[in-house]
């Protein structure tokens, strides 16, 4: 038998926002497989020395699990790297405008938000005023609004699926007070 056995693996492609249990499915047709190597790490340089079938990845980050099979016969397959990708974390929304304050029914104002992701990065992000959609910077004219209290409120999401949504407590047009 000099044919080298087949590892192949479950890694998914895309971002994760939860531990990630990657299986290894080694074939040989000839001798059968005698075992399987990995290991994990950041720099995808390490030698696969632990033997197993699946490796659990619990760590936020990009990460990359090596791998190979032997055979029966002792022939050793090229070692393979598959990229886990883990995000658990949320997105962080920043609100600079509008504030939480009375406004006068005669002011406007020019939205002004971000969001932003240290890991997947942000797919989308989205902002409403009382349940209409704005877009980032867009200037606000609140004669056109009913008096009383609105709600500014934005999402986002990453690439991972995580999502939060952060709310202006409250402003009021025109010089109405709130608890």
């Amino acid at each position: 038998d000099q044919t080298l056995p087949l590892t192949i693996s479950n890694a998914p492609t895309e971002w994760i926002n939860a531990d990630v249990t990657v299986n290894l499915t080694a074939t040989d047709n000839l001798s059968g497989v005698e075992r399987t190597y990995y290991c994990v790490d950041n720099d995808n340089i390490c030698m696969p020395a632990i033997q197993g079938n699946y490796a659990t990845i619990s760590e936020e980050g990009i990460h990359y699990l090596r791998y190979y099979s032997r055979d029966m016969a002792g022939n050793n397959e090229s070692a393979k790297s598959a990229q886990v990708k883990i995000d658990k974390t949320e997105p962080e929304i920043s609100i600079i405008s509008p504030e939480s304050r009375n406004y006068s029914y005669t002011e406007d104002f020019a939205t002004n938000f971000s969001a932003t992701d240290n890991l997947s990065g942000i797919n989308t992000t989205t902002a409403a005023l009382d349940g209409i959609l704005t877009n980032n910077l867009q200037t606000i004219d609140l004669f056109d609004f009913n008096l009383g209290t609105h709600i500014f409120a934005v999402s986002a999401s990453d690439n991972a699926g995580n999502e939060i949504e952060q709310n202006v407590p409250k402003f009021n047009s025109p010089l109405l007070t709130y608890p």
